[in-house]
């Protein structure tokens, strides 16, 4: 699971932190399966260091505030977007 600063459909998922996105992207080399836990607040966001593709994302778990055209821009690249109730 990753926590990430930001997702954006144009900009992949960003966050703040240089260390921390070196070991994400790590940690996305060495899975079998990406899983990013971000609260709704964090779609059309972006930080300023790239973690990585939203293409690489398998699954994003969010509230239930994601607007639906967020969910729609983020499921075309073939991601999960799984709301927690």
């Amino acid at each position: 699971f990753l926590g990430v600063g930001g997702i954006s459909d144009k900009f992949g998922i960003t966050d703040f932190n240089m260390e921390e996105v070196q070991v994400k992207k790590q940690m996305i080399k060495s899975s079998r399966e990406v899983i990013v836990l971000a609260d709704h607040s964090k779609f059309n966001r972006v930080a300023p260091m790239k973690i990585a593709d939203i293409k690489l994302i398998d699954k994003i778990i969010t509230d239930d505030g994601l607007k639906e055209k967020d969910k729609i821009n983020i499921e075309r690249f073939d991601t999960e977007i799984i709301i927690a109730r």
